[in-house]
């Protein structure tokens, strides 16, 4: 019994370490990008964002096709996926138990605004290049949805989900023109992704 509480403590200690490494790394990433930007001569990636009630309604929106492709997962009987599903319940479902509703919140915000500051607010141009025609905005896209799917590479199959979520972040940033399109989207996906995959386990 005595082993079973110091484990559950220990897990809990665990979870609140990754807590924290979880919020100075997202926020470790917007100073990354803001200094980037400044070296590449870039547009400042904050003042892509432009708080409208289009930015927050597309956000929203442009959740549920990433959330719906999740959801279908669990469906699907393919090998890959399962390898997916099976990390995500080994490694980070554990700590979603003893992180509290507020502290999911926040790290789903951080993770937004800091990835999307960073792959899309900065390496999105750096990868598209001086160019502007339509085969340059489509390489920075790519390039830069790669980079965030080697950014999350816990495997192969999550390699590829996480790329194919970049591609479509960048096209979201593309086609609306504001950043806060795509930073609302990841947020909110990461944190209804997070409360389906507890609901999931209870």
């Amino acid at each position: 019994m005595s082993e079973n509480h110091d484990s559950r403590r220990l897990d809990a200690r665990h979870a609140q370490r990754a807590f924290l490494l979880g919020v100075a790394l997202e926020g470790g990433l917007v100073l990354v990008g803001i200094v980037l930007a400044q070296l590449f001569s870039l547009p400042h990636p904050i003042a892509a964002m432009t708080l409208t009630s289009t930015a927050v309604v597309w956000g929203i929106l442009g959740a549920i096709p990433p959330l719906a492709l999740l959801a279908l997962f669990f469906r699907i009987p393919l090998r890959f996926l399962r390898e997916i599903i099976s990390i995500i319940e080994t490694f980070f479902v554990p700590l979603l138990r003893h992180w509290s509703l507020g502290q999911i919140a926040l790290l789903s915000a951080l993770a937004g605004f800091g990835e999307e500051v960073f792959f899309r607010g900065v390496m999105q141009h750096v990868l598209q290049g001086p160019g502007d025609a339509a085969v340059d905005r489509w390489l920075g896209i790519i390039g830069a949805g790669i980079l965030f799917g080697l950014f999350h590479a816990v495997s192969p199959g999550y390699l590829l989900f996480a790329t194919a979520m970049g591609i479509y972040l960048g096209g979201l940033y593309f086609f609306t023109g504001n950043l806060l399109t795509a930073v609302i989207a990841h947020g909110v996906y990461d944190f209804l992704a997070c409360l389906y995959l507890l609901r999931r386990s209870r």
